[in-house]
């Protein structure tokens, strides 16, 4: 099937879409390659676009939305969360320092401040070091509030979200060490019919489920 541009950002970056539908159009982009001199050199910036796609062939082009400086760049990123509007999501930035920052979307909107948009950093560094590769929202309602997360030294950690302001970070395998695969940690998927079972995959080859 051919396939056709609709929209096109110039960022090195990685990207999620938003969640909610009356938002479909926007997209979080979280930035993976140097930015500049000095601080933008090692910093990195999460962006909001909206696309504008939705308005056809005919629509505008991509419009930024809000934007916060980091201090780390991007491994990863993802958005989760569910309602009406985007008071209800999560942005989940996987940085190179081994870091997870949590940001609220509507944060980053109407010019407000980065402190407005940070809800909280958890460091995942202690389980075994490395940059964070991968993470995911649990897809399921009773479990939307779990984060998974894989890092470039194999350890895989959930982040429970229930309070986004004081998260906290627990191991999938009877200890820490248990949970920790050889090389770096490239998937973390959540299953979509069991809540409670993951899958992680790793650059030596080897996959492993959770449950």
């Amino acid at each position: 099937m051919v396939r056709t541009k609709i929209s096109e950002i110039e960022a090195g970056a990685v990207v999620a879409w938003s969640p909610v539908g009356d938002h479909a159009d926007v997209v979080a982009l979280g930035s993976k390659e140097k930015g500049g001199t000095g601080f933008d050199d090692y910093g990195g910036e999460l962006e909001l676009y909206d696309l504008n796609i939705t308005r056809g062939p005919d629509g505008a082009s991509p419009s930024r939305l809000g934007s916060v400086k980091t201090p780390g760049r991007f491994g990863c990123i993802a958005w989760g969360g569910a309602g009406p509007s985007l008071d209800g999501t999560v942005v989940a930035g996987g940085m190179l320092d081994g870091t997870v920052n949590l940001w609220r979307p509507s944060g980053l909107l109407d010019g407000n401040s980065s402190d407005d948009a940070l809800l909280s950093t958890v460091n995942l560094a202690g389980g075994g070091g490395g940059g964070v590769t991968s993470i995911g929202f649990n897809p399921h309602g009773c479990s939307s509030h779990l984060l998974a997360a894989g890092t470039s030294s194999g350890a895989v950690r959930l982040v429970d979200l229930t309070s986004p302001s004081a998260p906290s970070v627990v191991s999938p395998g009877e200890s820490d060490a248990a949970a920790c695969m050889a090389g770096e940690v490239t998937q973390a998927a959540w299953n979509s019919q069991v809540p409670h079972i993951l899958a992680s995959s790793s650059s030596s080859g080897a996959v492993v489920v959770w449950d």
